[in-house]
């Protein structure tokens, strides 16, 4: 009796062993089934195009580096283009603007055997056509000037004393000159402006003064200005 029921329960045993294998071994099959068909769906997606693989990931990740490299050249390209454009630009337009101010009498003497009063002191200027150093202003754009020139005296007045320059106008290779003569006598300061038609390389210049003391009897707010009115256009 005893044997046949550790026969039986043994028996019950393995039937139960035997059951969870095969149940175990049907969960397996299945999930490999499953695992199969997603593969398989998986491949036909990447055939037609719907999933990517790991290699078109690669590719497509390369290609946008490729091509953002490329976008940078080419807006570096344009602004390089923009730049040399905007400077062959400016090169074309003409200059139209030629101007000076300056003060402070600094000397009297002579330039290329000329005399000539100079300036220490530029207040302004546009381009490079009144030479500080020679006191020299030089046409470089063809057209009617403006001129005009402040003197002012240095200590009291006195009787009979006179402080006088002349504004010369020298036209390029030519000998004849225009003077305008600036002179005081009962006054402390005294201008002059004179307007004028200029060729490139004609000069003006304060020459002709009555005495080679002349900047030391000047105040340093004593000036010399000039400036373009209006260029020739042919």
């Amino acid at each position: 009796m005893y044997v046949d029921t550790h026969v039986k329960n043994n028996s019950d045993v393995i039937q139960k062993s035997d059951r969870s294998s095969i149940k175990h071994s049907k969960l397996q099959t299945t999930e490999n089934i499953e695992m199969d068909k997603h593969h398989d769906y998986e491949e036909v997606e990447v055939k037609k195009g719907r999933i990517e693989s790991p290699q078109t990931k690669d590719s497509l990740t390369r290609v946008k580096c490729i091509l953002w490299i490329m976008a940078v050249v080419i807006i570096f390209i344009f602004a390089i283009l923009i730049y040399l454009t905007v400077i062959l630009y400016q090169r074309k337009i003409p200059n139209t603007m030629s101007a000076f101010t300056v003060n402070t009498p600094y000397s009297y003497r002579s330039h290329n055997g000329t005399s000539k009063l100079t300036f220490a002191k530029t207040i302004y200027q546009y381009g490079q056509d009144f030479d500080m150093a020679t006191g020299t202003f030089t046409c470089s754009i063809p057209g009617i000037y403006h001129f005009s020139v402040t003197m002012v005296r240095k200590g009291p007045l006195k009787m009979n004393s006179t402080i006088h320059c002349k504004i010369h106008r020298r036209k390029y290779k030519e000998d004849d000159i225009s003077i305008i003569r600036i002179a005081d006598t009962d006054c402390r300061s005294v201008s002059q402006t004179f307007v004028t038609y200029l060729d490139i390389r004609d000069t003006v210049y304060l020459g002709t003064c009555h005495d080679e003391d002349t900047y030391i009897h000047l105040e340093w707010w004593s000036s010399f200005t000039g400036f373009l009115l209006h260029p020739n256009k042919t």
